[in-house]
């Protein structure tokens, strides 16, 4: 295979896994948006944009920190490493609506890539998740599966921002806040917010993980005290 072709084959590859057509159900995710929203505390784009801001520092030094050190650990074939990576994800995923999230669509992505690609290292870490040996968080089972599919690691970094930004906004389009093109605006407004938090990863070791973002932690356990909701979380 030549390297054009290598190139094509990786991109076709992320576009897959990274498309709202890959079912992982993140459309019922808002991350705390819902609970903002009903609480009259969402009432403008800014607004909005502002949440994306926080939420995507988050994952710079949480998930994608976690991506990183996951590669790593495929790259020894080191199984035992990779559950301590995400036991330690999941130690800071303390909101049981959140937690519950990462894991359902951990293992959706496990499960679909399983299903059409062949690897030694993910269905290993398959059987840990399910015989309850590890989480099985979404951002783990997103490194080991575009590991298996040949997609570099800082595109699996990008797969994680990207995809969360759109799943935050779409859950702010449906709750009515922004409109479609404003959301698209929002996040072409963020794209160099997202370089810096890829960047801002690498520097962070695994171990030294760590999140602050009180405010949608406290709107995620608001969550199952709404009268009415759209979202899982």
């Amino acid at each position: 295979m030549d390297m054009s072709t290598r190139t094509d084959a990786d991109l076709l590859s992320t576009l897959q896994i990274s498309d709202s057509f890959f079912p992982l159900g993140s459309y019922s995710l808002s991350f705390g948006m819902e609970s903002l929203s009903q609480l009259g505390l969402l009432k403008s784009e800014k607004e909005v944009s502002c949440i994306l801001s926080v939420f995507l520092q988050q994952l710079s030094t949480l998930d994608c920190t976690a991506i990183r050190a996951v590669y790593s650990a495929a790259g020894r074939y080191d199984l035992e490493l990779v559950r301590s990576i995400d036991r330690k994800l999941a130690s800071f995923k303390n909101v049981k609506e959140f937690s519950e999230a990462s894991r359902r669509t951990g293992r959706a992505m496990i499960r679909t890539v399983r299903a059409f690609k062949k690897s030694n290292l993910l269905s290993g870490f398959s059987d840990l998740v399910e015989s309850k040996e590890a989480p099985g968080n979404y951002a783990v089972c997103l490194a080991l599966a575009c590991n298996a599919l040949g997609i570099s690691e800082e595109r699996a970094v990008t797969i994680l921002l990207y995809t969360s930004a759109v799943s935050l906004l779409g859950a702010g389009v449906r709750l009515g806040h922004v409109t479609h093109e404003q959301a698209q605006q929002i996040l072409h407004s963020m794209k160099e917010e997202m370089t810096r938090c890829a960047k801002k990863s690498a520097s962070i070791p695994w171990r030294s993980m760590r999140a602050f973002s009180p405010m949608l932690d406290v709107m995620g356990m608001q969550h199952v005290y709404l009268q009415s909701r759209m979202f899982s979380c």
